[in-house]
């Protein structure tokens, strides 16, 4: 699944893989263009659009800390 979230510097693209673990959903978002990859592990409850947000905002916030901004972090690398 692809989607675009308006912040990204790297082309928009977003891969997400779903995956059943029990009773939680593991969801992994990977740039394509710098091979970033996070994981996020959430309630199936939750509905998919949501662990789809938080699942890509970890993903802008990982890429924003290797370029160099924190966006609100406290500043450690």
């Amino acid at each position: 699944m692809a989607l675009r979230s308006g912040g990204r510097e790297t082309g928009g693209e977003v891969l997400l893989e779903f995956q059943q673990v029990g009773n939680a959903v593991r969801v992994t978002a990977m740039d394509p263009v710098t091979a970033t990859e996070v994981t996020i592990v959430g309630a199936p409850s939750a509905g998919r659009d949501i662990l789809t947000r938080n699942a890509v905002r970890k993903l802008d916030y990982v890429l924003a800390k290797r370029a160099g901004g924190t966006r609100g972090g406290r500043g450690r690398a």
